[in-house]
């Protein structure tokens, strides 16, 4: 009988006890069917008995015996089977691995043979930035905050118990940082379905843009949407950026052309920079009532986002490039430029690996 044939059996009518020395054989054999099995024997709910995570938590610290491949299983099970129990086993380990150390709580329920082979791999660079990435993109997956909101909070409870979890806990609040400060994936696919859907309807984008103004701007620490100008100037966004500058944003739509066939601006870009830097002069020169308004206010940046630029030939990308180059203090941008933007950030935020090169030019 295969490992994972024991697992099935065990999850249908087995004894509790019988679970460490299975769990154990799994550990030893350290192959695909072990692997299989454990992942099984934690991803399985028991029928919903109240006491399953006595059963659940062993099999799940020993999925880190198979280092990555382990983790990824561990990940795996849980957005198989997104129970609240084991979304909580989910992070609670994998802060626990990234911070290098797996709670009292999971090693208390494996044997000294399975903590022979655990200890080792918390010590590997690799395995624990291999867990703080999957811990991040686990945490920015959750279908919405309050989904997120729920599951930390009873983890942040449980890690606090223990006195040696602080790497822990630091490790699952930097993920969560991370969700807040990236757009995820869902959020993504709706953009992306928004510029097909609705290539010329500008109050599409602006509602959009003002459920998730990062998307404008990742650093954006206070919007205003339309803020009115004495009634007669209103930019589409003034957004005050993390680091006290300011930035204008004007909208148009998907739809419409940034460079034309003869690889010049279009009347539509031009109509729009024109807009873009009137609001700019109109704020300027009214200084200090905009400081009373615009906390801490300061010569701003502009930005126009129009059209899409993977519509655009190589000849008119480039041309797009010299546009901006030539330009002070505005850019121009297509609406598709936004979403790879993000998707560049949401993949940097996830690898959590910042690398430092020396580099001498001889």
């Amino acid at each position: 009988m295969t490992l994972q044939e024991r697992a099935k059996r065990f999850v249908d009518n087995g004894n509790p006890r019988d679970e460490v020395e299975l769990l154990a054989e799994c550990v030893r054999a350290r192959n695909l069917d072990g692997l299989a099995a454990t992942q099984r024997l934690f991803e399985d709910m028991y029928g919903g008995i109240t006491y399953n995570f006595e059963m659940k938590a062993p099999a799940a610290a020993c999925l880190i015996c198979w280092g990555k491949e382990g983790i990824k299983a561990l990940v795996e099970g849980a957005r198989r089977t997104p129970a609240s129990k084991n979304n909580s086993i989910t992070l609670q380990l994998l802060s626990a691995v990234a911070g290098g150390k797996i709670p009292t709580l999971f090693m208390s329920f494996v044997t000294a043979e399975i903590v022979m082979v655990l200890r080792p791999l918390l010590d590997e660079p690799d395995v624990r930035t291999f867990a703080r990435q999957q811990l991040t993109e686990y945490m920015i997956s959750f279908p919405d905050d309050d989904d997120a909101s729920m599951a930390v909070g009873g983890v942040f409870q449980q890690l606090a118990i223990a006195n040696d979890n602080a790497s822990a806990v630091r490790e699952l609040f930097g993920a969560l940082a991370s969700r807040w400060l990236t757009i995820g994936k869902p959020t993504l696919a709706s953009y992306e379905d928004l510029i097909r859907a609705y290539r010329d309807e500008e109050p599409q984008f602006q509602a959009f843009f003002e459920k998730v103004p990062q998307l404008l701007e990742p650093f954006a620490s206070l919007v205003w949407p339309t803020p009115d100008l004495h009634g007669a100037k209103k930019p589409d966004f003034v957004i005050k950026r993390a680091d006290g500058t300011y930035l204008i944003v004007e909208i148009e739509t998907p739809g419409k052309t940034l460079i034309t066939n003869s690889l010049q601006s279009s009347a539509q870009l031009t109509e729009a920079i024109t807009q873009a830097m009137q609001y700019r002069s109109f704020l300027l020169e009214r200084f200090q009532e905009a400081k009373t308004h615009f906390p801490e206010f300061r010569d701003p940046d502009c930005m126009v986002v129009l059209g899409l630029e993977r519509e655009l030939s190589s000849e008119q990308r480039r041309a797009l490039a010299l546009e901006n180059q030539n330009r002070r203090q505005i850019q121009i941008v297509g609406f598709d430029w936004i979403a790879e933007r993000a998707e560049r950030i949401l993949q940097n935020m996830i690898s959590a690996n910042i690398a430092v090169r020396p580099l001498r030019m001889i």
